[in-house]
């Protein structure tokens, strides 16, 4: 858990103080899970934002703030459980105070995907995540575009 972002953030008309981060490369807003879930699995939590999840081992996590407006989080990790498997999963992600979601893959499988689940039944999907992606809000929903935020 990341028990205090330092500002609320907005997401889905909720603001969010707290924030989850699942070993299995995903992260949670306002609850916990660590079920093992992929993309396309239904039911699947709601509130997360989930970056090639699947039944994952963490390595390090490092948590930064590049701004007071803003919050970095950066996941590294395995793609499987396996001491030996190399660390090949490593991605970030920066929240900003306006609800704007950064999504930075640096190293990932090559089966990585990406999914803002927004509800149990509203999300984006992306079938194939290679670059930077950001998540603006628009009212109650949430559209994308490649790219970075500054």
């Amino acid at each position: 858990m990341i028990p205090n972002l330092g500002f609320d953030f907005p997401f889905d008309g909720t603001s969010f103080r707290e924030i989850y981060l699942c070993t299995n490369s995903y992260i949670t807003f306002g609850y916990q899970s660590s079920s093992v879930v992929d993309i396309g699995d239904d039911p699947k939590p709601k509130h997360g934002l989930y970056i090639t999840p699947g039944d994952r081992s963490i390595g390090k996590v490092y948590i930064s703030r590049p701004s007071q407006d803003s919050l970095r989080i950066r996941y590294s990790g395995r793609q499987r459980h396996e001491p030996t498997f190399p660390i090949n999963l490593i991605w970030q992600v920066t929240l900003f105070t306006n609800g704007v979601i950064e999504v930075l893959p640096i190293s990932y499988p090559d089966d990585s995907e990406c999914e803002l689940r927004i509800t149990e039944k509203k999300y984006i999907r992306i079938p194939s995540l290679s670059q930077s992606v950001v998540f603006y809000p628009q009212g109650t929903d949430y559209i994308y575009a490649e790219g970075s935020y500054t």
